[in-house]
């Protein structure tokens, strides 16, 4: 919900913040407005209020959440904001050691200890009393590393499938006939123009356009096309 004072440039943005998975409202949402140090923070009930030009975008940001960032023209249509949670994928931790073995020295060169990525049985005593001896098949694995920098290897994969799937989100919705046609026919353009004007679209909202769904994209499209067509 949104209220503007005619007789001025800002808006008053009024709104809720929910969790989209659990529709509960949500707390200490920061809402700030892009490029300036205004902004305000969600209370209790996921309410907040802020001032704001027609021209600013505002962002929504929570640790734990997607961030979310809408044009002030767009939000001052919406009555409540859904963030989703971020699952993020813990940092491997690789285990260093540095404990005093003094008898590693006196081991045969085949000894797992001395080397760690040796697959293979073998019967050793480690020349110190009291110490207990090898048995047959004893076997070391390979270095913590390997799984470490497999993590981060699956972890870089899954981020370019995400980034491509929104991309791939994003084209087919304006290419998909039903929107397109419908643009083109509303606001009297030739498939060059509509091309044309996208472009523009692209780079006015290269920060948001990949991260919208298709029930926040087109809509904002057509008001886009709306406002641009006439001065084609």
């Amino acid at each position: 919900m949104a209220m503007a004072d005619h007789a001025c440039a800002q808006i008053t943005l009024t709104g809720m913040v929910a969790d989209s998975a659990t529709m509960q409202p949500m707390l200490d949402v920061n809402i700030t407005v892009k490029r300036s140090g205004k902004g305000t923070v969600s209370d209790a009930r996921g309410y907040f209020s802020l001032s704001a030009n027609d021209t600013d975008t505002l962002v929504f940001s929570r640790v734990g959440y997607y961030t979310k960032v809408r044009p002030v023209k767009w939000v001052k249509e919406v009555v409540i904001i859904f963030l989703t949670e971020e699952h993020k994928t813990l940092q491997p931790v690789v285990i260093e050691s540095e404990t005093l073995m003094p008898w590693l020295k006196k081991l045969p060169p085949e000894s797992p200890w001395k080397n760690p990525t040796l697959n293979k049985s073998f019967t050793e005593t480690p020349g110190f009393q009291g110490l207990q001896t090898f048995g047959p098949g004893y076997v070391m694995s390979g270095p913590i590393s390997r799984f470490s920098k497999y993590e981060k290897e699956r972890k870089k994969l899954k981020v370019v499938q995400r980034e491509n799937y929104k991309a791939r989100n994003y084209v087919d919705i304006v290419n998909d006939p039903e929107v397109k046609d419908k643009i083109i026919k509303d606001y009297n353009l030739t498939e060059e123009e509509y091309y044309r004007l996208l472009a523009i679209f692209n780079e006015k909202n290269k920060d948001i356009i990949y991260e919208l769904q298709s029930s926040e994209l087109i809509p904002l499209l057509f008001m886009f096309y709306g406002e641009n067509a006439k001065k084609k």
